[in-house]
Parts: C-alpha cells; structure tokens; sequence
C-alpha cells in the first residue's frame, strides 16, 4: 500500500467513526458496530456467509442504518484497522499449533499422533 492509499483509508476510518449508524444514534457509529459483530463473529466462530447473512437481514429491518452491504465490505475496513486475524489449525486435543513452515505440511499431530483430517 502507498502512502497516499494508506492516508486515504485513514481519513475513510475517522469517516466511518464519527457517521453514526443512523441519524440520532449517539450510541454506534458505523464504525463500532461492524467492530461490535466482528468481535461477535471470531468469538462465536462464525461463518463470512452467516455474517453476510445477518447484515442483509439488519439492512432489510433498518432502512436508515448504515449497515455494509456484505461481510466482504466490512472486513476491509476492519482490515485497514490492522485487526484481521490467520486462522492456524490446531490439534483437537490441544497438542500444538500447524504454525511455520515445518508443520504446515504434517498429516497428523506430532505429540498424539491424531490425523489432521
């Protein structure tokens, strides 16, 4: 990214964050309720369709909002935050994590021996 492009999302960020998500609300800005259901989706391990799903369905109930159009859409801001995330595999069993280049092609867990799949 360059450093207009970076500057550009910045001023995007402090846009979305002083817009509130509908007129009167001094509760959400736009900015903080995508960061409200983003938390909601890693914590509760959800899908992007089941989030796209969610927002579609707050669009259709609240008119006025400024809900994003898609999940895709909200996590590129999200993105701009610095606050995306890698899912790692891990072991079922707690073991260890596929981290690095020395795990990442291993069939089964080192320690239990439990298969990957």
């Amino acid at each position: 990214m360059g450093r207009d492009e970076d500057t550009m999302n910045f001023y995007a960020l402090l846009k979305d964050n002083s817009e509130p998500l509908y007129e009167g609300c001094k509760k959400y800005s736009k900015l903080s309720l995508m960061l409200k259901l983003y938390h909601i989706k890693c914590i509760c391990r959800m899908s992007d369709k089941a989030m796209t799903m969610i927002l579609d369905l707050l669009r259709d109930a609240f008119e006025h909002a400024k809900f994003p159009k898609s999940f895709y859409e909200a996590k590129n801001v999200i993105n701009n935050l610095g606050l995306n995330y890698v899912k790692i595999p891990t072991c079922p069993k707690d073991c260890m994590l596929y981290w690095g280049k020395d795990n990442e092609g291993l069939e089964e867990y080192k320690h239990c021996k439990t298969s990957k799949r």
